[in-house]
């Protein structure tokens, strides 16, 4: 018996020694996108034997960090390095502040600070798990960020503050809220601060039912909000997510849910989200373009025959455009989808991503190009022919409008052309035009 302890005692201390420990710091920054949280995640699980390489890590990447551009040397240790980097700042074992691993913990809110540094969600989420008892207020300053990402992020740690103080504000959030991942997010965080009721927006998405051309946005919400209220209520009837929500059977399931929630709950609060906008979607969907910035946040815009614009994901904001736009940047996207033949990629995939969906002759549907690349500027990396296509739809895109318009609480109205313009030039970089926007 005292040989097996032994020998496993050995096993457990090669599996954590020095080596080890520096071995799985670089799977975490230089793995696969598989192979990088998973290393992150035993580096947690080492606790102390790891913590100090960890942060001696974090520290020497600073070391020779460049003033023109505050914390470049952490851009190459990425997002799951540093949100297993940030939750290891925060120590409840530890009896006496660490001088060293306070200052590394300022570094940190110090990067968060700045509104271009790519990684701001992950080192968010990992300050707030756990958050410090006096550091719950600054994660309530992130609440309303542009950047939904950092919106999510910043409940990490609101859900450890004072339901007195903080739960109205995650309310009033979540009345203005346009993107379904964090109304998702804002919901589950207003349960567990002490309001059930929350679970009403939770159960709206069950019916949720759209695509973003090949994306099944609908069908992930879906996922998502039966996730969660399965975590939340595990004696509700159980309720399939993968069923055609326009079937009879998703029909009957979502009017048990209901039932069993306005029982438990009672009925329907009168303030839940409002519908964006007030004019209906119609028409067919022509092409599109996505925009995904670790700097300038997300951007979903659909331009459809009958001269609409839809700007956002799952229940997208609408603006009607001028008679005879959309027909006339139709014949621009199918000169620049028949310009990029096949070239369906450009750039290395990292967190910046530029889609453009075209039209292709004798294709069904529309194509894709992408254009990616990671935290770090790469200069002239978006194809002739995509710079062109932008010179022409850009500015269908409105100039501000929320301030003049009816649509004024939905903030995708507020300045669509800027936000998308800002993002264009964060990811592939300079086009025709770009100055006024970066």
């Amino acid at each position: 018996m005292g040989i097996a302890c032994a020998a496993f005692a050995s096993a457990q201390d090669r599996r954590e020694s020095p080596e080890r420990i520096q071995k799985l710091i670089e799977v975490s920054i230089e793995g696969s996108q598989v192979v990088r949280p998973q290393a992150a995640e035993r580096l947690l699980k080492m606790g102390d034997k790891a913590r100090p390489l960890v942060l001696a890590h974090l520290a020497q990447a600073l070391s020779n960090d460049d003033e023109a551009v505050p914390f470049e040397g952490w851009f190459d240790l990425g997002a799951d390095f540093l949100l297993m980097a940030a939750r290891m700042t925060h120590d409840p074992a530890q009896g006496e502040e660490d001088p060293s691993v306070e200052n590394l913990r300022a570094r940190l809110w110090a990067a968060v600070e700045q509104p271009y540094f790519p990684w701001r969600p992950q080192i968010l989420e990992g300050l707030g798990t756990p958050p410090r008892a006096g550091e719950v207020e600054r994660f309530g300053t992130y609440l309303d960020a542009p950047l939904a990402s950092v919106r999510i992020a910043s409940l990490a740690g609101l859900r450890q503050g004072d339901p007195a103080l903080w739960l109205p504000k995650v309310r009033a959030r979540m009345l203005r809220e346009t993107d379904d991942r964090v109304l998702r997010a804002l919901a589950d965080t207003a349960i567990e601060l002490g309001d059930p009721s929350a679970a009403w927006v939770l159960i709206d998405q069950l019916a949720a039912d759209e695509s973003f051309f090949d994306q099944p946005m609908g069908h992930v919400a879906r996922l998502d909000a039966t996730r969660l209220l399965r975590l939340r209520f595990p004696t509700a009837p159980i309720f399939n997510p993968n069923l055609d929500p326009n079937s009879a059977e998703a029909r009957a399931a979502r009017e048990e849910q209901v039932q069993f929630y306005q029982e438990h709950l009672g009925e329907r609060p009168q303030a839940t989200p409002a519908r964006q906008s007030s004019l209906a979607r119609q028409g067919q969907v022509l092409f599109g373009v996505e925009l995904r910035s670790c700097r300038a946040g997300e951007h979903f815009l659909r331009w459809t025959d009958r001269d609409q614009l839809w700007i956002g994901r799952l229940d997208p904001a609408v603006v009607r455009l001028p008679e005879g736009t959309v027909a006339r940047l139709l014949a621009a996207a199918s000169t620049a989808g028949e310009a990029m033949g096949k070239q369906y990629l450009t750039g290395q995939v990292g967190c910046d991503l530029e889609t453009y969906y075209l039209p292709v002759e004798g294709k069904d549907k529309p194509q894709r190009f992408l254009v990616t690349k990671g935290p770090k500027p790469v200069e002239g990396l978006r194809p002739a022919a995509l710079n062109r296509w932008i010179e022409a739809w850009l500015p269908s895109l409105p100039a501000p409008i929320g301030e003049a318009s009816s649509e004024a609480s939905d903030e995708r109205l507020v300045a669509p052309l800027q936000d998308a313009g800002r993002a264009l030039f964060h990811i592939g970089g300079a086009y025709e035009g770009s100055e006024a926007y970066r």
